[in-house]
């Protein structure tokens, strides 16, 4: 018999249940373990018609697959299996079967997206991997290809729905690495262990994730650098497009400023005109009043001055 205290019974169970129920890394993505694929609360509450696997063999997603409380066609199924033959060859019917519908449920998704998310996709080799549901490149190009296809889930509308990403327990370093990658793209500027610890404290169970393994798996550091690349390049595009933008803001100021003045002396003169007077404005500005040129003059004998005119009644 145990002799542990009733509150850390409690405590543990409680953590369990914790454990079984995926965490949202953001307003559209959510994680966790191979199971929650399966809970129609969940699935139908949170929107889910994208569903990602890590690591999981592709003939134990067909399983699952089979449990998930979703029309066929009303979701795409993302496979990221290594272990698999990028081929067709040598597949049995009913993989080949599996591959096919979810294939062209991801063709569909990724055709209604573009053109308008195009310029968004680090690359467009990414478009050659998701014309099928079954991903077995590694390192790098794996990297790509699924922060490609979350950018893609984010920039559709909510009618597209929202994306689950699992793995066999939901707190492997593989799927840590990847979300750590999703993190980093959208925030370039956090250290990888400060990720961690955001994962970490988003999903507790995730506590045994080692970072030098995280850090140091195939491709990672190239992807990193890849994001560090392109938010150079974006942030340098916006700064000229600043640049610009001030200085044609700062050419509209100067010719308003010039119109303005022009407008001002012009409609003086006009006055002037209409008044009989056929003096500038700026030689009536400089005009002495004429209960003062009396004096004036006795003080400047050789100064010619002129007299004001006025109009006729």
């Amino acid at each position: 018999m145990s002799c542990q205290p009733d509150y850390i019974s409690r405590y543990e169970l409680e953590t369990m249940k914790t454990q079984m129920f995926p965490a949202r890394l953001n307003s559209r993505i959510f994680f966790g373990p191979l199971n929650s694929i399966t809970n129609l609360k969940f699935l139908t509450e949170n929107n889910i018609k994208h569903i990602v696997t890590v690591n999981i063999p592709t003939t134990l997603c067909m399983k699952y697959c089979e449990k998930i409380p979703m029309n066929i066609d009303d979701y795409t199924l993302l496979t990221l299996d290594s272990n698999l033959p990028g081929s067709l060859n040598g597949m049995d019917e009913a993989l080949v079967r599996f591959n096919q519908i979810f294939s062209n449920n991801m063709k569909n998704f990724v055709k209604s997206q573009l053109p308008d998310s195009m310029n968004l996709l680090y690359s467009t080799s990414s478009l050659n991997y998701l014309a099928s549901n079954i991903i077995t490149c590694e390192g790098y190009e794996k990297l790509v290809v699924f922060n490609d296809f979350l950018t893609l889930v984010q920039n559709s509308t909510d009618v597209y729905g929202n994306a689950l990403i699992v793995s066999s327990n939901g707190n492997d370093d593989s799927l840590v690495a990847l979300l750590s990658s999703a993190v980093l793209k959208d925030n370039i500027s956090l250290q990888l262990n400060s990720v961690i610890q955001h994962l970490q404290m988003l999903r507790p169970s995730m506590k045994a994730a080692n970072y030098n393994k995280i850090q140091y798996s195939q491709g990672f550091i190239q992807y990193c650098e890849l994001i560090k690349s392109k938010c150079w390049k974006e942030l340098m595009k916006k700064e000229q497009i600043n640049r610009e933008r001030k200085e044609l803001l700062a050419n509209r100021n100067s010719s308003y400023k010039r119109e303005e003045s022009n407008y001002i002396e012009a409609s003086n003169n006009q006055y002037y005109n209409d008044v009989g007077d056929d003096r500038s404005f700026s030689e009536n500005k400089m005009m002495t009043p004429t209960s003062d040129l009396d004096q004036i003059k006795q003080e400047f004998p050789d100064r010619i001055f002129k007299k004001l005119r006025y109009s006729q009644d």
